[in-house]
């Protein structure tokens, strides 16, 4: 229903409209517990990003974003192989490669765009991320701004596109022209994808 809430202001998403956690609850069960309208479609897309030095940057526009961190890591993929079911090991390591290169912690960053192929896989992603303690979401009233495109949820998964057009939101927001969406003066932003 979050998600919905911000796709219904973005004009690319796939599934730009609200849905209520009645709706959600009602949906047909994929899953148990998981159900059709906390799931992601998987459509076609495309996304692009120029990456180059300041300098260049600066030349071409006046509002150039600056990527001060990175981190990638891997897992193993078969899920009984892993150590626990609600840890994303790749993510937890690619986030501390990414805040020791930006020399800031999670609570620095004033939005993110998830993985949120599932309801399930974003909430893991926001613990693994250090956004909240583990087992102890209360709701997003407390939380950063989380994934203001509508997610994967509200604009489907691209496969190949998601982790460009995640960037691309971030890279809007912190220029400030993400319009209806737009987070109140953002200086830092986290992208989170897996593939």
């Amino acid at each position: 229903a979050k998600s919905h809430s911000y796709a219904k202001l973005n004009p690319i998403a796939q599934y730009p409209f609200e849905v209520t956690k009645e709706q959600v609850l009602a949906s047909p069960e994929l899953s148990d517990p998981i159900r059709t309208l906390e799931s992601c479609t998987n459509p076609d897309g495309a996304a692009a990003l120029i990456l180059t030095n300041q300098e260049l940057a600066e030349k071409y526009t006046k509002k150039p974003v600056f990527l001060i961190g990175t981190g990638q890591a891997q897992n193993t993929l078969a899920l009984s192989a892993r150590k626990t079911l609600t840890t994303m090991d790749s993510t937890v390591n690619a986030a501390k490669s990414a805040y020791e290169m930006a020399n800031i912690k999670s609570s620095d960053i004033d939005l993110a765009e998830v993985h949120d192929v599932f309801t399930i896989s974003e909430l893991m992603a926001l613990e693994d991320l250090n956004f909240i303690e583990k087992g102890k979401f209360a709701g997003y009233e407390s939380l950063i701004p989380i994934n203001t495109s509508g997610g994967l949820k509200g604009c489907g998964h691209a496969t190949a596109a998601t982790g460009v057009r995640q960037a691309c939101e971030i890279v809007a927001q912190l220029r400030g022209e993400a319009e209806e969406r737009q987070v109140e003066n953002p200086k830092t932003g986290l992208t989170h994808t897996i593939s």
